[in-house]
């Protein structure tokens, strides 16, 4: 007999061994929080810009716009001292999951972060219907497209020059990822 995971655990207690905790990104929460949010991508579009061209800042509009479902989809990871270490925007489009961004912490990329994050979102999304994702990647960032390929996620066409669309089955990617931490843990020596 096969064990079923709870994924939904076994983020949240993977991540309080690293000292941290996810959270769903909620309207309030994003009220209490939006001048943390707020530095925080910019400091990453800031870090970013003349590579990707990204914004060159997220104000309360942008940080408030609810999208379609956005305060249902997206997370945050904050450290122990509340500090924002990663976060993600995600809504509803077309029936899918639609990843608007992901970004991490200079000092915490490599800590699977994003892999965390992104069983969180699948396993949300799968518990409210949701069976497919999708994501745009800039075409230079060879770092996420290689980790999202990873983790089930095919490569389905260019947006437009410099970004690539890439979708998946949530069930296949939260397998794959929970598999790929499980693997990256064993292989880490402490």
């Amino acid at each position: 007999m096969t064990d079923i995971i709870d994924y939904h655990k076994f983020v949240d207690e993977e991540l309080a061994k690293l000292g941290m905790r996810i959270e769903l990104i909620t309207e309030d929460l994003m009220k209490k929080n939006i001048r943390k949010f707020s530095k925080f991508i910019n400091d990453i579009f800031s870090e970013y810009y003349d590579i990707y061209k990204w914004r060159e800042y997220a104000d309360d509009e942008y940080l408030m716009h609810p999208l379609n479902d956005k305060f249902k989809y997206s997370f945050c990871i904050f450290d122990t001292n509340d500090e924002v270490r990663f976060i993600n925007f995600t809504s509803i489009l077309d029936g899918m999951l639609n990843n608007h961004f992901v970004f991490a912490s200079k000092d915490t990329r490599g800590m699977n972060l994003a892999k965390y994050n992104l069983i969180k979102q699948c396993q949300t999304g799968l518990d409210n219907g949701f069976t497919k994702i999708i994501y745009y990647f800039p075409r230079k960032n060879s770092r996420s497209i290689i980790l999202f390929l990873t983790t089930g996620m095919h490569l389905s066409h260019f947006r437009d020059e410099d970004h690539l669309v890439a979708y998946g089955n949530i069930p296949d990617i939260i397998l794959n990822t929970y598999n790929l931490i499980i693997s990256d843990n064993k292989s880490r020596t402490y």
